[in-house]
């Protein structure tokens, strides 16, 4: 085939008088191999689907979709202003590093502050404590009469609460005398000034009795009184007790100590989730590298909902520390989080945060739903997307493929049809397309 110089390279359909221009041998003929496949789309034809669910299918006839953007010339502002503050490579590595620290030193303070060590009145260390901890063990793990829950009385002891322990409820059916507790806060008594049964969350508990509050936690004390007759019922802070009309082996008060040294409330509100969104942010407004702001923000995010919003239940006894627990969960789960993290940028981010092209560009990046596509599969330096057919091919058709402006290399490609939903019939065999003009015969279609 006999190929013109022309200034770019495109694909276009000839008119009858162009065809004695390009003359094609006897083996180049086109001969129709492509089957009709119509019949076999079925239902998810777009002329036979319902009108509800033509949106699936995109708009008609295909288009590329793109975004205009709100005052572009603004948003751009603070990325032209950091390269003109900072314009070495080095200087913004050196801003990037700080930026990241000043992010981990935010959320770290408030962590170790409600995490760390705190001590009653009397110096011994504050138990901190997990929103379903009870006294009572569950499973039957007291044993026999209770003897391994014991002691039941003349007992006290200072512990810790998180935030948003109010919205704790059992999940599975939890029997208090002839009921039945499923999808309610665990909390039996405490009407009347009376003590808690020893199954019931202690945190839940010091919400109802009024000692800590739901949204920052804080600190109380238990005191063990032993066996009680008829725990009553009682709403108090948004928490509706259960009534108990027998007897339990272990009962409990909830108090405040105002002696006790409780630190920082619990910062998942009040101080690391604006400090979050405050660094975020600013990464997205100065930020152009879909790897940096995709990695940079999930590593972020991840270490804010693993350490501060939504931790592991962790409990831990009067001799040991929250802190190294926590933070030994969150290492064991972070590289599983970062290889899944890795997947979803190479398979759909890094496409969704790439820079759109132009509006009047030639070469759109995904024209999957054209007729017919090229498909390049070795190309000789870079992939390019060499343009489509708007029309239906048919064996008659003749096409003229113009070779780039100053390009004299051997090219190695085929053609794949597809149909207009975007589902590849069939591809031709690949030949190649020679410096000199000529195209390889193959066993294709052409």
């Amino acid at each position: 085939m006999q190929v013109s110089e022309v200034t770019d390279e495109e694909v276009q359909l000839l008119h009858d008088e162009d065809y004695e221009r390009f003359e094609l041998d006897d083996a180049s003929q086109p001969r129709r191999q492509l089957q009709d496949q119509s019949g076999s789309r079925g239902f998810w034809s777009r002329n036979r689907a319902p009108k509800w669910l033509a949106f699936l299918y995109g708009p008609d006839p295909p288009k590329i979709h793109t975004i205009n953007p709100i005052f572009p010339s603004v948003q751009q502002l603070p990325r032209k202003w950091l390269e003109k503050a900072l314009p070495g490579r080095w200087q913004r590595i050196g801003l990037l590093i700080l930026f990241l620290l000043a992010w981990a030193t935010s959320l770290a303070i408030p962590l170790i502050l409600s995490k760390g060590t705190a001590t009653d009145a009397s110096g011994a260390a504050i138990r901190h404590i997990d929103c379903v901890d009870t006294l009572w063990k569950r499973n039957n793990e007291c044993g026999l009469d209770g003897i391994n829950c014991r002691p039941f009385s003349n007992t006290s002891f200072a512990f810790r609460c998180p935030a948003d322990c109010a919205s704790v409820r059992v999940l599975n059916p939890h029997h208090v005398g002839n009921q039945d507790v499923n999808f309610r806060p665990l909390v039996v008594g405490g009407g009347g000034n009376g003590p808690y049964r020893g199954d019931s969350f202690l945190c839940g508990a010091a919400i109802h009795a009024g000692v800590i509050r739901d949204t920052t936690g804080g600190c109380g004390v238990a005191t063990l009184v032993g066996e009680y007759y008829q725990y009553f019922s009682s709403s108090q802070h948004n928490i509706e007790s259960i009534p108990f009309d027998s007897y339990f082996p272990l009962s409990f008060t909830i108090t405040a100590d105002p002696t006790l040294k409780c630190t920082a409330p619990d910062p998942r509100w009040t101080v690391s989730l604006p400090l979050s969104i405050l660094f975020t942010v600013l990464l997205t407004i100065f930020t152009t590298s879909p790897a940096l702001y995709f990695f940079t923000t999930f590593l972020g995010i991840f270490t804010h909902v693993a350490l501060v919003s939504d931790p592991p239940n962790l409990s831990t006894p009067s001799t040991t520390y929250l802190l190294p627990s926590l933070i030994s969960h969150y290492a064991g789960r972070l590289l599983p989080a970062i290889f899944t993290a890795a997947i979803i940028y190479l398979t759909s981010v890094r496409h969704t945060l790439s820079p759109p092209p132009p509006p009047d560009s030639p070469h759109p990046p995904h024209p999957k739903n054209h007729p017919l596509e090229t498909t390049l599969l070795h190309p000789p330096s870079s992939s390019r997307y060499r343009g489509w057919f708007a029309e239906q091919p048919l064996e008659e058709q003749v096409f003229k493929w113009t070779r780039e402006a100053g390009r004299v290399v051997d090219e190695y490609f085929g053609f794949g049809f597809v149909t207009e939903g975007g589902r590849a019939l069939d591809y031709t065999e690949a030949g190649t397309w020679f410096a000199n003009g000529s195209w390889s015969q193959g066993a294709g279609y052409w």
